[in-house]
């Protein structure tokens, strides 16, 4: 293997990893899904968005990370859908599904998504048009040293935690 300088080897690790404003954003899109699931327990729908009920994001959603061959990676990517047979099948034709879960709501989603991510920080990467149909930053390669993911356990604790 070709020695790689340390300056050029930073600079392949900043193209492959997602941006800061990426990570920021899942962040801040975490903080209100979190912000959403509190305020669904607030009596006579005070805490929901007539928009969440017309966009369909409270109604039961699965979370699925799919496995994606690329010549001789494979992939890992997390997906978010409808609990839809159709829109289940549609994720099932971008890669074989080797995890899911099923979340209450669409906010369950986003908070499983992002506590997942955050576990599998270092193997992250971003991927290309050309490797994944969409969710370009929320893929990872499955190593020997990649943690496994656990969606339903982690939605089981999530939604009991959020009941409190």
């Amino acid at each position: 293997m070709a020695h790689i300088p340390a300056k050029r080897l930073e600079q392949l690790i900043e193209l492959l990893l997602p941006r800061a404003e990426t990570l920021a954003r899942e962040e801040q899109q975490a903080r209100y899904a979190y912000k959403a699931i509190d305020g669904l327990r607030l009596p006579r729908k005070m805490g929901i968005k007539p928009a969440w009920e017309k966009q369909r994001w409270l109604e039961t959603h699965r979370v699925v990370v799919l496995q994606i061959p690329v010549g001789h990676l494979r992939i890992r990517q997390l997906a978010i859908t409808r609990d839809e047979p159709n829109r289940v099948a549609e994720l099932a034709r971008r890669g074989k599904v080797v995890d899911e879960a099923l979340v209450p709501t669409r906010f369950h989603a986003t908070v499983l998504v992002h506590e997942t991510l955050a576990q599998l920080g270092p193997w992250r990467f971003q991927a290309g048009d050309d490797q994944v149909v969409q969710g370009f930053t929320q893929a990872w390669m499955a190593e020997g040293t990649t943690p496994k993911t656990h969606l339903s356990s982690a939605a089981l604790l999530l939604t009991r935690a959020r009941r409190r």
